[in-house]
């Protein structure tokens, strides 16, 4: 039974508000600016990685790896 209500939910369609969706999507960029200016304004090196090596990193790193 427990299974039944899951895939009854799942298929309910998946509509926010507009005002609501403006409003995520207002905060999401307000906070990639917020976490860009940290991110290239940083004396601390900062790396993002993922399994494969170096997916980007700031201008710290850069300098200290002297590239």
């Amino acid at each position: 039974m427990y299974t039944q209500i899951i895939t009854a939910y799942n298929l309910l369609p998946a509509k926010k508000p507009p005002l609501l969706e403006k409003n995520v999507a207002e905060r999401r960029h307000f906070s990639e600016v917020q976490f860009r200016a940290i991110y290239d304004s940083t004396r601390d090196a900062v790396m993002m990685l993922n399994t494969n090596g170096f997916v980007d990193c700031n201008d710290a790193t850069l300098l200290l790896f002297g590239c």
